[in-house]
């Protein structure tokens, strides 16, 4: 059975809109400021690009000793200018990452959602909602084989590090276990 587009993208504004109250922007913040200091602790992609750099210069450096040797051809010439490229390349990537991430304060990102909420009423808002907290959502039938279920993924993450999820929007029906919990347009919603 098919759900109308317009009913998802108004239910996923609305639940994503929800992360903005006062009372669940303190929750947002801890929850981004611990991937924040996750990802800065981990030099993983730093590593990486400094091992593609050292194969890049091992094997320029290898071509070189055979030019030095005699052995010579058009294809170590071209070999060594891609080399090249790809040592620049990469050196530009590791520039970027020791870099790093601008220091970020809870203050700062909790200032930022205040007044991100401010906006709710700008033309602009719904799309900067989605790209900024929407992850995926996941839209299937009702267990009852009514309606549908209707799964949005955050762009955060739970203390254990799970992306937190709000679930089970159920359309044109009414599930027999599960007590409707809030009205949405007419729709039951379980969150």
């Amino acid at each position: 059975k098919s759900i109308r587009k317009h009913l998802v993208e108004d239910y996923v504004i609305s639940v994503a809109s929800e992360l903005l109250t006062p009372e669940r922007i303190p929750l947002i913040t801890a929850s981004a400021m611990t991937e924040y200091h996750r990802l800065q602790g981990d030099n993983s992609s730093l590593n990486a690009a400094q091992s593609r750099l050292n194969e890049i210069e091992s094997s320029i450096a290898n071509i070189l000793k055979s030019i030095e040797s005699g052995i010579s051809s058009k294809s170590f010439i071209t070999r060594v200018n891609n080399l090249e490229v790809q040592k620049e390349q990469v050196q530009a990537e590791i520039m970027e990452l020791e870099r790093g991430m601008p220091d970020l304060k809870a203050d700062d990102l909790t200032r930022f959602l205040v007044g991100f909420a401010k906006q709710a009423d700008s033309s602009t808002f719904a799309i900067n909602l989605i790209d900024i907290f929407v992850n995926s959502v996941f839209v299937a039938p009702g267990d009852d084989g009514s309606g549908h279920r209707v799964t949005v993924v955050f762009n955060l993450t739970d203390p254990h590090g799970k992306p937190l999820e709000c679930s089970d929007l159920l359309i044109d029906g009414v599930p027999r276990k599960t007590p409707c919990i809030k009205r949405y347009r007419g729709v039951c919603l379980f969150i």
